[in-house]
């Protein structure tokens, strides 16, 4: 089902949060649903943590929600 995919969504890292100006930030979500940039050097300062967007997919959620899964 739906769950097992975001799972493994999860895993490959396939989320990004946006900033004001539209720009995407790839990152991963921790089993804690926090939200981790895939480029270490990367900072979330100015991106919106409240949503987290699927690369790959329609879902897209606050990053509690993924803690589900």
């Amino acid at each position: 089902g739906s769950a097992h995919a975001i799972r493994e969504l999860k895993e490959l890292g396939a989320f990004f949060v946006m900033n004001g100006q539209g720009e995407r930030l790839p990152v991963y979500i921790s089993d804690k649903g926090e939200i981790v940039p895939k480029d270490g050097t990367s900072s979330l300062e100015g991106y919106d943590q409240d949503t987290v967007y699927c690369l790959c997919c329609s879902w897209r959620g606050t990053p509690k929600r993924l803690v589900r899964y």
